[in-house]
């Protein structure tokens, strides 16, 4: 009967990205940028204190407002024809620039007529917890 074979050695760390989530903290490898070098000439993170680095978007994108993130599932030609009017209309500094805002002007338009129509022109009142699917 033959032996059976060592196990191949792997490094699973080396084929993800340096700051994975699955690669602790401490076995993570320093990443060097511009911010950071300018951060370590002012401010020498001590041995117990991370090193601080900006998160979130880059220094000037952005509306700088609250915004939240959510799935939602278009009909194939409503999105083709959303996405064909935010690319037509580039040059129209009126026009919404992406998708993400056409949606947001779209939706901030039809909520305020069904406040007009249903509510007496008032917000809505907050809901007890996640919406359920379906009608109601």
């Amino acid at each position: 009967m033959s032996a059976r074979p060592e196990p191949r050695a792997t490094n699973l760390s080396s084929r993800r990205r340096p700051n994975h989530p699955g690669i602790p903290v401490e076995a993570r490898e320093p990443q060097v940028s511009e911010e950071t070098e300018d951060l370590e000439a002012t401010e020498p993170a001590t041995d117990t204190e991370a090193p601080k680095k900006k998160i979130g978007r880059p220094k000037g994108t952005g509306s700088g407002r609250d915004t939240t993130t959510r799935s939602v599932t278009f009909t194939t030609p409503i999105l083709e024809d959303a996405l064909n009017a935010v690319e037509a209309l580039k040059g129209d500094p009126t026009a919404p620039r992406t998708f993400t805002s056409l949606i947001d002007l779209a939706v901030f338009k039809l909520v305020n007529e069904l406040r007009q129509e249903y509510n007496n022109g008032e917000h809505f009142p907050q809901r007890p917890g996640r919406l359920k699917p379906g009608p109601r």
